[in-house]
């Protein structure tokens, strides 16, 4: 049920791990960012990597999650002309989402 909640500016099939609550999001031109403070790094990670291809994304690129020196790992994601990014480091979550003008 939580790859339904998705956060405002966010688009409507995004998951939201379980552990987040909606964001208020920065919006610049078509580029959405959320941000979190207090998660747990490797968690949400996890979530992500299984969630977004759960809701129809693909994750592209070199996705990586490195535990030293610090907890930190980053997905890239596409589904269809939406691009994006899930940055996490140390207990910090980024999302990233841009969409089409």
């Amino acid at each position: 049920a939580s790859a339904a909640r998705a956060g405002p500016g966010l688009p409507r099939d995004f998951p939201l791990a379980p552990s987040v609550s909606a964001c208020a999001p920065l919006v610049i031109n078509h580029e959405v960012l959320c941000d979190w403070q207090g998660v747990d790094t490797r968690a949400v990670y996890d979530f992500y990597q299984a969630a977004l291809p759960k809701a129809g994304y693909t994750l592209v690129g070199n996705n990586t999650f490195h535990s030293a020196p610090h907890a930190s790992g980053q997905l890239s994601f596409k589904k269809g002309d939406v691009t994006g990014a899930i940055l996490v480091l140390d207990n910090d979550l980024k999302i990233e989402v841009i969409t089409p003008p």
